[in-house]
């Protein structure tokens, strides 16, 4: 928490990659590592909010990654995590008008509308008119995203359930075709040489042209 606090990026990178337990703890007024950060008025420590989440971090390069700068976190930070006042570390960061921060929490599922003790949004916070605007194109942006994901994903499921349809609608044809060659007596060569078919059930209706009966065949 002093390394998140003090800016110090590359040591609390390290502390949370040897020590991942600590991320989940708080000070005196139960503010923790993440809400340190998401409070950073000069941004320096917002460079610490995907490690802290367990997202990993970008610094580094491939490098980083092997030295396990991409590894998931045996423990991570919550972006619904609150504070001895019931703010979240979205508060801190529309307080500390920290943009960079407000979306990585956004995009994390911090709850735009959460409220603190005092029955306060993260918006209510917003320092400028500008960071007020920012804010609330980004809630907009991340709830249209929202709705897209389930437009997606029940155009997903509409396709699979018509699938499921083909299939019982395939399954039935073929029982039909079998029902119906059931009902054909196949006799023995006639008078004129060839095959003479008795149909037992004619309100079945014609067979299907092209289809090859597998019940009762006379091959």
């Amino acid at each position: 928490m002093l390394a998140a606090r003090g800016g110090h990026v590359g040591a609390a990178r390290a502390l949370v990659e040897a020590f991942p337990r600590c991320v989940a703890m708080v000070d005196a007024r139960g503010v923790d590592a993440l809400a340190l950060c998401a409070r950073s008025r000069d941004g320096v420590s917002t460079a610490l909010i995907p490690v802290l989440l367990g997202l990993g971090g970008d610094e580094g390069g491939e490098e980083g990654e092997e030295e396990g700068g991409g590894r998931e976190l045996a423990a991570s930070a919550s972006p619904h995590s609150r504070d001895a006042d019931g703010n979240t570390p979205l508060h801190h960061a529309s307080a500390a008008g920290n943009l960079a921060a407000l979306r990585m929490l956004l995009a994390a599922g911090a709850n735009p509308l959460a409220k603190n003790d005092y029955d306060w949004t993260p918006l209510a916070y917003s320092q400028t008119v500008a960071a007020e605007v920012y804010f609330k194109n980004l809630v907009a942006e991340f709830e249209r995203r929202k709705v897209e994901g389930l437009r997606v994903g029940e155009e997903r499921e509409r396709q699979r359930a018509a699938g499921v349809r083909l299939v019982d609608e395939g399954v039935q044809a073929r029982e039909d075709v079998a029902e119906l060659a059931a009902g054909r007596q196949w006799s023995s060569p006639g008078d004129r040489g060839g095959v003479v078919v008795k149909d037992r059930r004619p309100e079945r209706g014609l067979g299907i042209e092209g289809m090859r009966m597998r019940a009762g065949s006379a091959d």
